[in-house]
């Protein structure tokens, strides 16, 4: 299992490509890692940004940065 620092730039990686330059997506959201940090991810605008910290968003989605690492590389079902 990669160390939380390679989980955060996998996660982080994985974000950025689902929310690449041509996506449609016009909303912003929270990732709320516990004591791991925060990842915000703002596609309101144009650069898309994803950041290492908390921001206001109107979703905020709580969950353990292993559990996210899991979803986003297939091996846990987001439902």
């Amino acid at each position: 299992m990669p160390s939380k620092e390679e989980m955060m730039q996998l996660v982080i990686a994985a974000v950025s490509a689902k929310i690449s330059a041509g996506s449609s997506i016009n909303a912003c959201w929270a990732y709320d890692l516990g004591p791991d940090g925060h990842i915000f991810v703002d596609c309101r605008n144009m650069p898309h940004r994803i950041l290492r910290e908390n921001g206001d968003a109107p979703c905020r989605i709580t969950i353990s940065l292993e559990d996210l690492w899991r979803v986003m590389t297939g091996q846990l079902d987001s439902q």
